[in-house]
């Protein structure tokens, strides 16, 4: 019937219920009560769900679920937002309820591993874990999951990797179940401070994002220090071939499930997205991109955002444009890879319990990121890996909520709609563009902002700075792009780019030498560009001390320059006083000889006496 929705589920050699298949097309996709799964969990585990507001299962749950149960590797093929966290910690807490809970086993031996790609993915599936662990009730209660991520915070932690794992016990967290990233998990077993024997269950959660990092080799590494007996289970929004090769790697066997929600309309379609996501795309000139932007979200009041940049240093500079002044106070936070692991967990929670807050980002935030009231998506380029698209959009839109995602695209970029069609995401233009007054309003933010970061450059070197860095990102990121077919660099209009980051001057870097020649931009000369100090003022000492010591390099090469041009001076004037010499040398010869042969002659003439021969010798 029409808005039905139905669960198709591959997996050969198992059959889910009836439940399973077919589910009702509420705001929430559902697919059967929790205790309608075989082989059956425990009752604290439902009660434990039920309380945590998980009162039926989604398609992934019911599917994924009971294979683990039955000891079974699993490879679970679905959408981002679709429930796949519950699907495997549901079975792995049926699985830690069955083993007794002896001093031993709480000591440093391993039941259960959880490898996400990210920190920030690692936790929030702790997160997630904790609140279930400790739901469930009895005598055989759960202490709490260990997290173990690694990053510069932890680097710097004295004693290492061996006091990261210390920390650990002493923070009351148990390594019946660790949940990590590879990096750190590679390290720790190679250190051999775990115990890995016990060994029952291996998750790859976001499998596809973990091979899109390089993790490929790193997983191998891992696969060869754990134990062979275990259960492991593969999850991924999508199936690639990296994917299917690490599943040859690490798994023995597995069943395969491939879990699609779709409607009546859309049976025959392959769509990786969620069908209550709308997605658009926005034609724009680089100059026009943010002023547009700042006016969709300012017509969106009490919707949330997470806007992606191409770079993190455009992240950081338009972080420095304190835009939640031009929109009404509204929050607005920002978070890269180059941000501290402490300060990234403080912005994410202050951005989960905003209602209508805004996250500048890079695709280090685009994967598995639990933040469930996204409203609205903004991709501000076209990102480097296509599959990044569908990533990034699955931020919103999760478990049956409705959802937008825009995508701003330059003129030249346009084919980038049917090359996304080809990979079954449909996208469709936003429908003010004949807006003749949404233009205007567009021409005007675009002055404002102008004029409010050149003020902001003026009085802060570092926003200056940090828009010559973004503008160089750019420009580096466009030039190597993977869609470079249809993101042609020679397409790319640098002058606008740079006026778009209202650059004062171009930024000198000598791979762009040639580039510079044809760019359609004039330097601002009204402004002294080397007398625009930083607000901070550790940073502007630095700044001039900096230039004192450039100033007084400068003039001691000056005055080295002039000595060497002196001292070759002087050599050559010596050198032409001797030519001199030699020359008055050998003049005084010849007139002497010219002399003698002279006497010579008038001897032979009888001019002279003999005698005056024998006076000169001869």
């Amino acid at each position: 019937m029409a808005g039905t929705r139905t669960a198709y589920v591959k997996k050969p050699g198992y059959k889910p219920s009836t439940d399973a298949a077919v589910f009702a097309s509420d705001e929430m996709a559902t697919a059967g009560l929790w205790s309608s799964i075989r082989p059956q969990i425990d009752k604290r585990i439902v009660k434990g769900l039920k309380g945590n507001g998980f009162k039926t299962m989604t398609p992934v749950q019911a599917a994924a679920i009971a294979p683990i149960l039955e000891r079974k590797d699993v490879v679970v093929e679905a959408q981002t937002g679709s429930g796949k966290t519950l699907s495997f910690l549901v079975p792995m807490v049926q699985m830690l309820l069955s083993v007794p809970q002896t001093e031993e086993l709480r000591k440093r031996q391993v039941f259960a591993i959880v490898i996400e790609p990210t920190r920030e993915l690692a936790q929030q599936v702790h997160k997630v874990a904790v609140d279930l662990f400790a739901s469930i009730g009895g005598e055989n209660r759960l202490k709490k999951p260990a997290l173990l991520v690694g990053g510069a915070d932890h680097r710097k932690k004295k004693g290492g990797i061996e006091a990261m794992v210390d920390d650990i016990k002493s923070d009351g967290m148990s390594f019946q179940v660790l949940i990590t990233t590879p990096g750190i998990l590679q390290s720790v077993l190679e250190a051999k401070l775990l115990h890995t024997q016990t060994l029952e269950l291996l998750i790859l959660d976001e499998a596809d994002q973990l091979l899109d990092l390089g993790f490929e080799f790193t997983l191998s590494s891992i696969f060869d220090r754990l134990p062979k007996q275990r259960r492991t289970g593969l999850y991924s929004a999508t199936q690639t071939h990296q994917v299917d090769e690490i599943t040859k790697a690490g798994l023995r066997d597995p069943i395969r499930v491939r879990v699609q929600v779709i409607s009546d309309e859309q049976k025959r379609s392959t769509s990786t997205l969620p069908e209550s996501l709308t997605g658009l795309y926005h034609i724009a000139n680089q100059e026009e991109k943010l002023a547009h932007l700042l006016g969709v979200i300012a017509a969106r009041p009490d919707d949330k955002f997470i806007v992606y940049f191409l770079t993190c240093a455009m992240v950081d500079y338009y972080r420095r444009l304190e835009l939640s002044e031009v929109l009404q106070g509204r929050v607005v936070l920002a978070i890269s890879g180059k941000v501290w692991q402490k300060k990234r967990t403080r912005i994410m929670e202050e951005f989960r319990s905003s209602s209508s807050g805004i996250l500048l980002c890079t695709d280090v935030a685009a994967r598995g990121l639990d933040v469930p009231d996204v409203d609205f998506i903004v991709q501000f380029d076209p990102p480097q890996n296509p599959k990044s698209y569908v990533h990034r959009a699955g931020r919103t839109a999760r478990l049956g909520r409705e959802g937008r995602s825009l995508l701003y695209l330059h003129p030249s970029e346009e084919d980038y709609v049917e090359f996304l069609k080809v990979r079954n995401c449909e996208v469709q233009r936003l429908d003010d563009v004949g807006d003749q007054a949404e233009q205007s309003k567009v021409k005007e933010r675009m002055l404002e902002l102008a004029e409010r970061a050149r003020k902001l450059m003026l009085k802060d070197r570092a926003v200056l700075e940090s828009a010559e860095m973004a503008y160089l990102s750019y420009i580096r990121a466009y030039k190597e792009h993977h869609s470079s077919q249809i993101l042609r660099f020679e397409n790319l209009e640098a002058g606008p780019v740079a006026r778009a980051f209202s650059l004062i001057r171009l930024p000198k870097v000598s791979e762009f030498k040639q580039f510079r020649t044809r760019i359609d931009f004039e330097e601002d000369k009204s402004v002294d560009y080397w007398a625009i100090p930083f607000a901070d003022p550790i940073l502007e000492n630095q700044r001039l001390e900096k230039k004192k010591e450039r100033e007084a390099t400068f003039n001691q090469r000056k005055r080295e320059q002039e000595q060497v041009k002196k001292m070759k001076q002087k050599l050559k004037n010596k050198q032409k006083r001797k030519n001199i010499r030699a020359h008055q040398f050998d003049q005084d010869d010849i007139d002497d000889l010219s002399r003698d042969a002279a006497l010579v002659r008038k001897v032979k003439k009888g001019k002279k006496a003999a005698e005056d021969l024998e006076d000169l010798g001869l």
